[in-house]
């Protein structure tokens, strides 16, 4: 099974790298709730629980959208709510791998690629 590279970022903890399942049932487990997309620029998209507000989650942290946000928020400070994930672009913005500039860059949203058995893998300093 495919997996993607994301950034899970819990309140009041550091965020995390994982590899998740690219589903909207995966993302919103790793969430606890319905994942809502919010799309940050053009190569990313932040997915929180659509009702954290209503549910009165613990405030997590305030971003503000670029102004190339599709979203009518674009440019003002918000509150995330709850625990959220980003990842690469949107599905509905076409392949990720579209949104790269260098031909050899793997994109956010890409499944992980697969080392081959016994391969040695970067230590991290």
């Amino acid at each position: 099974m495919d997996t993607i590279k994301t950034l899970v970022i819990e309140p009041l903890r550091r965020p995390e790298l994982r590899d998740i399942d690219p589903s909207i049932t995966a993302i919103g487990k790793t969430i606890g709730g319905y994942a809502e997309p919010l799309p940050l620029d053009r190569r990313t998209t932040l997915w929180c629980d659509e009702e954290g507000a209503i549910k009165n989650l613990k405030p997590n942290r305030t971003i503000r959208l670029s102004q190339d946000s599709r979203l009518a928020d674009a440019g003002k400070p918000i509150i995330i709510r709850g625990t959220f994930v980003i990842t690469g672009p949107h599905p509905q913005d076409g392949p990720s791998d579209s949104t790269t500039s260098r031909s050899d860059a793997t994109p956010p949203c890409s499944p992980t690629p697969k080392r081959p058995a016994g391969s040695p893998t970067a230590k991290r300093s």
